[in-house]
């Protein structure tokens, strides 16, 4: 039995080639962090055909996770100097999407799409008296009269939630 099952993430922005017959494929590398962080990173070779290479390379971007299932495959070549040499890869036949490829934006972009909060800002519609009658303070001191009570917060709990002392098992 020859089958590989590997979560990973992209090392690169993967490409889509064709061979000279017109068949789609995409090589990419993942890489797959070890059993203890400690251990390090494996980078693995891979390659998938056809429609899944279309839509890998359409959907995925560099640092997306994804998951894949395929074989393990060896292959013999002579380099350009004459040297016996091997590569190891994954053929895929079936590729899970695990994040999206909008998903992938850093912390820093995040941040700087966000507005800054400034609580002296004219902007800020909280530091704004939206209420003429009223102050910020009273509406928050109101809202929180408002919410229901919690039975598990006064000092005798079997009062409220109608349980006997020796009803409990501890």
């Amino acid at each position: 039995m020859n089958q590989v099952i590997l979560i990973g993430r992209l090392v690169k922005d993967p490409e889509l080639k064709q061979t000279q017959t017109n068949k789609t494929y995409c090589m990419f590398s993942l890489a797959v962090s070890r059993k203890t962080k400690d251990a390090g990173v494996d980078f693995i070779n891979c390659i998938v055909w056809n429609k899944q290479a279309e839509n890998l390379a359409q959907y995925q971007q560099k640092g997306n996770r994804i998951a894949i299932n395929g074989s393990l495959q060896i292959n013999d070549y002579v380099d350009k100097n004459g040297a016996k040499k091997q590569s190891t890869s994954v053929v895929c036949f079936s590729i899970e999407f695990l994040s999206e490829r909008n998903q992938q934006q850093t912390l820093s972009q995040v941040y700087e799409q966000q507005p800054q909060y400034n609580p002296n800002s004219s902007a800020n519609p909280a530091y704004q008296n939206n209420y003429p009658d009223q102050n910020i303070n009273n509406i928050a001191s109101n809202t929180a009269n408002n919410r229901p009570t919690n039975p598990f917060k006064e000092e005798d709990l079997t009062a409220n939630i109608g349980v006997n002392d020796d009803d409990l098992p501890f």
